[in-house]
């Protein structure tokens, strides 16, 4: 019978590669990062207008909103 190999030799092993994968991923051709929106006046700490709307933006940090609030709405009434 044969023996698995050891789980933290390959842990070890998949963690280092990730590693050193991350650290090319930035400097390989052809991978760019996305380019960088210019900021307008820093309204409040290090957020412009449009980041600070869209903190308070629930539609942008929830995008199914809607279907979130009519499946509330179905319960309440099965609850009802």
């Amino acid at each position: 019978m044969e023996t698995s190999t050891d789980i933290t030799t390959s842990r070890r092993t998949f963690l280092k590669s990730l590693g050193a994968l991350t650290l090319l991923s930035g400097c390989a051709p052809g991978i760019s990062n996305p380019p960088s929106k210019t900021k307008g006046a820093l309204v409040w700490l290090e957020m412009d207008q449009a980041e600070l709307d869209a903190a308070y933006n629930q539609g942008v940090w929830a995008p199914n909103r809607a279907e979130v609030l009519k499946r509330w709405e179905s319960n309440s009434e099965i609850v009802r």
